[in-house]
């Protein structure tokens, strides 16, 4: 009876590490941020199929936009650092 209740203190724990409520969305557009009208700063997109999200450094911030009214233009730039995908 012993070893059982040492058996299950070990592996309950363990069952419970690999549960994961929140499976990866399978559709590439469930993993870019939500669409928003109130500046929130965010930008995704998809490239070639896979999710492409801005990711900047301590020094050079990851997206930046300008907008021009006089041309009616809008600018976008967003950057990747650091990161192999």
């Amino acid at each position: 009876m012993k070893k059982l209740t040492l058996i299950l203190l070990f592996t309950i724990p363990l069952l419970a590490l690999k549960c994961n409520n929140d499976p990866e969305p399978n559709d590439p557009i469930d993993q870019l941020p939500p669409i928003t009208q109130t500046g929130e700063n965010t930008f995704g997109c998809l490239v070639d199929g896979e999710v492409w999200l801005p990711k900047g450094s301590l020094l050079k911030q990851d997206i930046s936009v300008d907008y021009n009214k006089s041309q009616k233009q809008l600018l976008l730039h967003a950057i990747k650092v650091g990161s192999k995908n």
